[in-house]
């Protein structure tokens, strides 16, 4: 069992059962988590958010407790929400993907409010490298 220093002392243990928990719910299509394995695997006083990513590009925010997986935000129809990442601040950004509608723009960066989901435009993510747009590009 995971207690809640053990992610200090093992960074990696820690992000991997992390990462189990996330691959979970995208296998449940989103189903709450067992009680016991969420206890197991987040240490207490953490969160663990999520997309909620619906056809080619409506994107809702998600929190996910013990017994429930809880709507964060409503649906961003064309918001094609791909990325997301929490600083160690506590801040949440995502970003789009290529497949947005108006009047949301591919390649955009967004600040997303913790408790209601809400979206803000911080600008845009994608550019030109030799003339040629890198937005749409899986850049690793």
């Amino acid at each position: 069992m995971l207690n809640k220093h053990d992610y200090t002392r093992n960074p990696s243990k820690f992000a991997l059962k992390r990462l189990v928990v996330a691959t979970s719910l995208a296998v449940t299509s989103m189903v709450a988590v067992n009680a016991v394995a969420f206890s197991t695997l987040i240490p207490e006083g953490c969160s663990l958010f999520g997309i909620n990513d619906k056809g080619l590009n409506t994107s809702q925010f998600v929190k996910v407790g013990e017994l429930s997986v809880d709507k964060l935000s409503s649906m961003y129809p064309g918001a094609d929400i791909e990325g997301f990442d929490i600083s160690a601040g506590g801040d949440m950004y995502g970003s789009s993907g290529d497949n947005v509608d108006a009047p949301y723009s591919a390649g955009h960066l967004y600040k997303v409010d913790k408790s209601a989901g809400a979206i803000t435009s911080i600008g845009n993510i994608r550019f030109n490298v030799d003339g040629k747009p890198v937005s749409g590009k899986e850049v690793s």
